[in-house]
C-alpha cells in the first residue's frame, strides 16, 4: 500500500507489497509554511497507522534534517522530523528512509535539477556555491533500494537510501551545460555547506542492485534520463 500521489509514491507502486504501508504523501511546498498541509500530513499519518497496525509503516523523509547550515531549519525540516518521532511512537513496525535530492519526471520548482535546468533554459542568473555537495538519486532507484532494504529485515530504525557519493552542484551545472549545448549564466561563489549521512547501507545496495556508483556518471544519466528531451 502505498500513501500519495507524487513522483517517489509512484515509483514506490513498482515495489508495493501487501504487509507494507509506504507514508509518501509529503508536503508540496518544500518550505513547509503551510500549517494546515503539516496538519493534514500528521492526521493522516496517525489514522493510517492505526488501520494499518499489521503492516510495516515506511516513512519517507529528508536527509537535509542533517544540514549543517542553521539557517536552513525550516518549518518544513522541522515536521519531517516530527513526524518521524510520531512513526516511531505510534508503529509497532516502522522503517523510517532519509532520502536525499530525489530526481524524477517532477515539475516542482523547489527541486534541485528543476531549479538548474530552468536558469539554463532561461539563461536566468543563478549562484552556484562552490563549496556546497548535494545528493543525487534517481526516484526509480531509490524505490528498488527502500524494497531490497525491507527484504534484509531492517525494521525500527532511521535509515540513509542515497548515493554513496556526493557531488558538487558545479559539477551537475557542468553536465548541464555539456549535454545541453547550452552556457549557464551562472556566478561562483565561494561558500557552501555539505550534509552528513551514513552511506554504508546505500554502498551495498548499489553493489547489489547493480547501480551507477560514479557520482558524476550517475548525473548525467539522470539528466539524459529526464531532460534529454527536453534541451
Amino acid at each position: 500500500m502505498v500513501l500519495g500521489n507524487g513522483m517517489i509514491a509512484t515509483a514506490l507502486k513498482a515495489v508495493n507489497r501487501k504487509d507494507v504501508l509506504y507514508a509518501a504523501s509529503g508536503l508540496s511546498n518544500l518550505k513547509g509554511a503551510d500549517p494546515a498541509e503539516r496538519q493534514r500530513e500528521r492526521q493522516l499519518i496517525e489514522k493510517q497507522i492505526a488501520l494499518h497496525a499489521d503492516k510495516i509503516f515506511v516513512y519517507i523523509s529528508s536527509y537535509s534534517i542533517d544540514d549543517q547550515n542553521p539557517e536552513k531549519n525550516t518549518p518544513y525540516l522541522e515536521h519531517k522530523l516530527h513526524m518521524e518521532k510520531l512513526v516511531a511512537q505510534m508503529a509497532p513496525r516502522y522503517l523510517i528512509i532519509r532520502t536525499s535530492n530525489v530526481v524524477g519526471n517532477s515539475r516542482q520548482p523547489g527541486n534541485l535539477m528543476n531549479f538548474i535546468f530552468d536558469n539554463l533554459i532561461k539563461a536566468t542568473p543563478f549562484e552556484v556555491w562552490t563549496g556546497t555537495s548535494r545528493n543525487l538519486i534517481d526516484v526509480d532507484d531509490l524505490a528498488k533500494m527502500a524494497a531490497s532494504a525491507i527484504e534484509m529485515g531492517f525494521i525500527g530504525q532511521v535509515l540513509y537510501l542515497i548515493h554513496p557519493v556526493d557531488i558538487p552542484i558545479y559539477n551537475i551545472v557542468r553536465h548541464f551545460e555539456d549535454l545541453s549545448g547550452r552556457k549557464a549564466n551562472c556566478s561562483l561563489v565561494d561558500k557552501g555547506v555539505h550534509y552528513r549521512a551514513d552511506k554504508t547501507l546505500s554502498i551495498q545496495l548499489f553493489e547489489k542492485l547493480h547501480l551507477e556508483p560514479n557520482p558524476d556518471l550517475y548525473a548525467r544519466g539522470l539528466i539524459h534520463k529526464y531532460f534529454g528531451q527536453k534541451f
